[in-house]
């Protein structure tokens, strides 16, 4: 009976919905149709759920295209070729020893068996931890040993990186990290001492049975946030949360089993791993994986695949619009309907110019804690889409504070705070960081205003965080690091404008007496700390002394006019 009534409450929202925004094209009834499909599954929060209604369904159709630069030519699994590649890997991650609760710790490129682990994870009941590729053995340790993560899975090679040595140092820094996984260049890889190699796992005889007994309000993913204290959050969220926001953005950007998603950004960061990840396998569609960004690969995959969504920060539009081949008419990249932009302000100049290539860029808000938590529509406004980073989404509620935490009316500026499903249960180990009031809102941050409409406006942040090409800078840290060394007496970090990347860093520094320090010394100094190398300031500034508050804090934002 309880089932009957929720598919009939679902169902019914769907076609109400349908009936209201009057969209009677083909690609909309076909989004009815795929939801009126999903809606037939028992109702769940599992992901390997949502896959093996898929290969049961339509289990020819293509579920992952890696076109990676690792081999000549991409690879493509069907959905059902999928179901049994993590049907087999859960029961080889099993003889391993993972079992229910456990994290499993996973830093991987955009390669179709990012996606493999998810989901295996998921049959067994185990909890994933996406950490990205440009993190070194300081990052690295740190993490894994916060979370006590007893598998790793990671690449020999990637980027003319040597991923295997790095993994090889760990083990002395990272006592409990008993499993270490290769997902190696090809198949006739060696095993190495203290290395499994994954196409080995896979060979497992499948297992079909789920063996997750698990409720949904414990933790799936484990996901570090850069912050402004010195060292990374670690964010705790359940499939229920995650999931929660997947229906929303299939309405926004309509998107059916015949959708084409392509995800440049990495399935390691949150906006990547729900458009690269969550939206497809939820809709049964197709996604296509890029590894590294280069626009010209870009455009030839939109091509190649119809590909009509796809995700990324204004480099990427900005990039793509500006190819030689798109700008004298040789390209035609009108397949993309919806190019979801986010992680910078995204200049309505360079929306009007992507338009004018045929590319539709719907600007939208989102962060670790919360997922995506708002998105332009088609359906909404030109000014809107323009102007604003859209209404929340479903899941969620969002409101503007002042410093008091009271709400201000709409229109007016403060900061934004999130509640709703899609929001994280809490930092991990850091719970008086959560910053959650009585009724669960969640403090973002982020300097907003929100129209009579429920439009939000991003104005601004209050954090501390410089954002490089959609990629946060944890700027305390870096701090630290600079800090460190011999020559400096003291530093601060800002960020500074910059057309294609958004921000790039600008490092301040006071030097100690008679001492030496130029950006070359600065850069060899982070590299022989091990720190990502994305994290690295572009440009350094040696003071005498810095502007300062009464009470002796640095004035950061007389150091960023310095920048202009």
């Amino acid at each position: 009976m309880y089932y009957t009534i929720a598919y009939v409450i679902k169902l019914s929202s769907i076609l109400i919905n349908f009936y209201f925004a009057q969209l009677y094209s083909l690609q909309s009834i076909n989004w009815v149709v795929t939801s009126y499909r999903l809606v037939l599954m028992k109702p769940t929060d599992r992901l390997d759920a949502i896959l093996d209604h898929h290969a049961e369904t339509r289990p020819q159709e293509i579920a992952i295209v890696d076109a990676g630069q690792r081999q000549q030519k991409p690879i493509s699994l069907s959905y059902l070729a999928l179901q049994e590649i993590t049907f087999k890997l859960a029961y080889g991650m099993k003889e391993m020893g993972v079992r229910e609760g456990d994290i499993v710790s996973m830093q991987l490129p955009n390669w179709w068996e990012f996606i493999a682990v998810v989901v295996a994870c998921n049959r067994l009941g185990a909890a994933f931890n996406p950490l990205m590729p440009i993190f070194r053995k300081r990052e690295l340790s740190y993490m894994l040993n916060y979370l006590n993560s007893s598998v790793l899975f990671t690449p020999r090679r990637f980027r003319d990186f040597d991923y295997e040595a790095m993994a090889s140092e760990l083990t002395i820094l990272t006592p409990r990290l008993e499993n270490r996984i290769l997902v190696a260049d090809s198949d006739t890889d060696q095993v190495v001492d203290g290395f499994q190699i994954f196409s080995d796992l896979i060979k497992q005889p499948a297992e079909h049975d789920n063996h997750t007994s698990r409720q949904n309000c414990e933790t799936a993913m484990y996901l570090f946030t850069s912050g402004t204290t010195g060292e990374p959050k670690c964010a705790q969220h359940t499939w229920q949360g995650l999931l929660s926001q997947v229906p929303a953005l299939g309405k926004a950007y309509e998107i059916d089993s015949n959708t084409v998603v392509l995800n440049p950004m990495p399935l390691a960061h949150m906006a990547g791993f729900v458009y690269g990840v969550l939206l497809p396998l939820y809709y049964g569609c197709s996604v296509v994986l890029m590894d590294v960004w280069d626009a010209k690969h870009a455009a030839k995959l939109i091509i190649k695949y119809s590909a009509s969504l796809s995700f990324g920060p204004p480099t990427m539009i900005s990039d793509l619009i500006n190819l030689k081949e798109l700008v004298n008419g040789d390209m035609d990249l009108t397949s993309m309907k919806s190019f979801a932009c986010g992680g910078a302000q995204v200049l309505p100049s360079l929306i009007q110019q992507a338009k004018e290539r045929s590319i539709n860029v719907l600007p939208m808000w989102g962060m670790t804690e919360v997922g995506v938590g708002s998105a332009t529509t088609h359906q909404d406004k030109e000014s809107k889409r323009i102007s604003t980073v859209g209404r929340p989404l479903t899941n969620l509620e969002a409101r503007i504070v002042d410093e008091n935490r009271n709400v201000i009316p709409p229109g007016h500026t403060g900061e934004l705070e999130i509640r709703g499903k899609g929001r994280m249960e809490g930092y991990l180990g850091k719970e008086s960081l959560n910053g959650f009031d009585e009724n669960g809102w969640f403090p973002t941050g982020d300097l907003a205003a929100i129209d009579n409409e429920g439009y939000i406006s991003i104005e601004g942040r209050l954090k501390d965080i410089i954002i490089r090409g959609g990629e946060n800078i944890p700027v305390a840290e870096i701090e630290n690091i600079i800090y460190a060394h011999a020559s400096v007496d003291d530093v601060a970090i800002v960020a500074k404008s910059d057309e294609r990347m958004g921000e790039k860093a600008v490092a301040f520094v006071i030097l100690k007496p008679d001492a030496r320090f130029s950006i070359n010394d600065m850069q060899s100094w982070l590299e022989i700390n091990d720190t990502a190398k994305q994290y690295w300031p572009e440009f350094l500034e040696i003071l005498n002394k810095f502007p300062r508050t009464p009470s002796g804090k640095i004035q950061k934002h007389l150091l960023r006019e310095m920048c202009k």
